[in-house]
């Protein structure tokens, strides 16, 4: 059974942030603003933060530019991706 994310809003601005389960309590920064943030726990559950070090909440934008950018570059190498 899949796991349903938790979605809560940055209060610096505003932006929909959805969190897993093991991110509960987690410092992190928000993937708009950058602003420290922690990851709230909803109520009844659990926080699992073990890490004090910032964990990069990245955005599907910014993962398809990763993608993307690694893709051409392997192209250019003469490196053949397949997906």
């Amino acid at each position: 059974m899949a796991e349903t994310p938790f979605k809560f809003y940055c209060d610096e601005c505003g932006q929909k942030i959805s969190v897993r389960e093991k991110q509960y309590g987690m410092k992190s920064n928000c993937p708009n603003c950058k602003v420290a943030i922690t990851v709230p726990v909803p109520e009844g559950a659990d926080s699992i933060a073990l890490e004090e070090t910032p964990v990069e909440l990245t955005s599907a934008r910014e993962t398809f530019i990763l993608c993307a950018v690694l893709m051409l570059g392997a192209l250019v190498a003469g490196v053949y991706v397949v997906m």
